[in-house]
């Protein structure tokens, strides 16, 4: 599955704001679907207009009760929607130009958000270009002086150029941006979208440059991304370059509530079947060695 299916699917889902059917999508965009993990969220039907009560009926017979439409009996291949996470993307792009963490996401309007700022540029987030065009006050919301507004909206079917006044600039989605090695990357113009490194790439051992991700080769989970926390672990671990040292002390230098590390990289009971989690979990038992005393070491730190 090429990054670029990935980043078109990405595209699509947010450009739409609505669930969609696993039916109606292509086998590569089921794929890339899959491939982008969480992502990706599943959802119940949804006829794009409002979502409606689900009522099971007789055996494995179900009812959706909406709104608009009234009672609709509905295939269990109807269930099989998903949507984009937004948050993931608001998240995605924020990482991509820069914007300080402090800066939160401010919804300005039904599909418009205000992800912050990029230096001293404000930066627009919306599902329409158009949208944008056609409300000035929306943007008088966010101007600031001698800085440059910058909308990120996906393409519009016959625009080349945004009907924007001096002082506001149209990234669009689908040219500025590329998803490539599970992040999101901003393309200034004229650079080519294959320069980014890729970020998972195995730079320490079997650990990528920053530790958030894990490779893992011949296994069922090849490659592993980790949350905040669990890197921190095993950038920890690696760095003893084999050496033991207690759970506790562990769990203690990277700020963790728990006092084992396992802990951190269990899969819960509303977690089970989900491969990202399961994957974690693999990750760790097979790079982290804990004897009966509480002795936690790496042993392929020791020989890097």
């Amino acid at each position: 599955m090429t990054t670029h299916a990935s980043w078109a699917v990405i595209c699509r889902l947010f450009a739409g704001g609505t669930p969609v059917f696993r039916s109606t999508l292509t086998a590569p965009e089921q794929a890339a679907c899959d491939a982008l993990g969480s992502a990706i969220k599943a959802t119940g039907p949804n006829c794009h207009q409002h979502s409606g009560l689900i009522e099971r009926v007789g055996i494995g017979g179900r009812i959706c009760h909406c709104p608009e439409c009234g009672a609709v009996k509905i295939a269990t291949d109807d269930l099989a929607a998903i949507r984009l996470d937004e948050s993931w993307l608001q998240r995605q792009l924020r990482r991509a130009l820069d914007i300080e963490s402090h800066d939160g996401v401010t919804k300005l309007d039904d599909g418009i958000w205000r992800l912050g700022d990029m230096r001293s540029d404000p930066v627009v987030l919306s599902r329409s270009v158009l949208q944008v065009a056609l409300s000035p006050n929306l943007l008088d919301r966010v101007r600031v002086p001698r800085g440059n507004i910058r909308v990120i909206a996906p393409q519009e079917r016959g625009l080349r150029e945004a009907p924007f006044p001096p002082g506001v600039t149209w990234l669009p989605l689908e040219e500025r941006f590329t998803f490539y090695g599970g992040r999101i990357f901003y393309v200034q113009p004229g650079k080519s979208l294959a320069e980014p490194t890729d970020p998972t790439a195995p730079v320490h051992g079997p650990f990528s440059e920053d530790f958030t991700y894990v490779t893992i080769p011949g296994t069922p989970y090849p490659l592993v991304e980790l949350t905040a926390t669990q890197a921190a672990i095993m950038q920890l671990l690696w760095s003893l370059q084999g050496k033991k040292v207690a759970g506790s002390e562990i769990m203690r230098r990277v700020k963790a509530q728990s006092t084992k590390p396992i802990d951190v990289f269990k899969v819960k009971s509303g977690q089970k079947g989900s491969v990202v989690h399961a994957g974690r979990h693999f990750a760790y038992r097979a790079l982290v060695k804990a004897d009966n005393r509480g002795m936690h070491w790496m042993p392929c730190a020791a020989t890097a």
